[in-house]
């Protein structure tokens, strides 16, 4: 049996995500255990951060809790996963720029992850091949039903919960499989460079975080 390769040192990895449905995906993946254990993952959903001032939209939520905690000790990477939506795809390269114009662009360029159109696209290959066209809701209803039998999915609490049941360790490999498949550049519908995260997490490639620590440190 292959074993993952055990870490010589623990490392933590925060990411910062924009929504619920995001945040619930990343702590159903810590609870399938297809993570490393080397490595200790912490998610922090900006919309649910009290100390973010309710005048904040959500590019700002974001960028406020990554000032707040890049640099710290506490993590040895601090990163962003956000959807892209649907084009000319404003918000995110507002954050992209933030990010490039405060950190540099190599920073930018390693911590700044994205789903072209949601994560939806993400949640929905770990059962079908699927090229999600846009970030409705409403429009993806029918494949959302096919993947948990929900219908009407407006990503209410109980409706995540039953999305999230069906993800599972074994089908996280067929998932990473397909979205190998898509572009990375983002603004080819669909399209995700999330792999690279993906990979140092479970112990597949740490190339990712090695070079991002390179590069922090120039």
């Amino acid at each position: 049996m292959n074993r993952k390769p055990e870490l010589k040192q623990v490392k933590k990895i925060l990411i910062i995500c924009e929504g619920y449905e995001e945040e619930d995906y990343f702590n159903r993946l810590k609870q399938c255990g297809v993570w490393n254990a080397g490595y200790v993952v912490e998610v922090k959903n900006a919309e649910s951060i009290d100390n973010i001032p309710r005048n904040l939209d959500r590019v700002d939520s974001i960028i406020s809790i990554y000032r707040n905690k890049y640099g710290t000790e506490a993590y040895s990477a601090v990163v962003i996963l956000c959807d892209t939506e649907v084009a000319p795809y404003s918000d995110f390269k507002r954050i992209r720029r933030i990010i490039s114009d405060t950190y540099g662009e190599n920073i930018c360029d390693k911590i700044l992850f994205f789903i072209n159109p949601c994560i939806m696209q993400i949640i929905l290959s770990h059962k079908f091949d699927v090229k999600l066209g846009t970030n409705s809701k409403h429009e993806n209803r029918f494949k959302i039903k096919d993947f948990c039998g929900v219908s009407d999915y407006k990503a209410d609490e109980h409706q995540r919960r039953a999305v999230m049941n069906q993800i599972t360790a074994k089908n996280y490999i067929k998932m990473k499989n397909r979205a190998r498949k898509l572009s990375s550049d983002y603004e080819v519908t669909p399209s995700t460079n999330v792999l690279s995260l993906f990979d140092t997490l479970d112990g597949t490639n740490s190339e990712w975080l090695e070079e991002l620590i390179r590069v922090a440190r120039l």
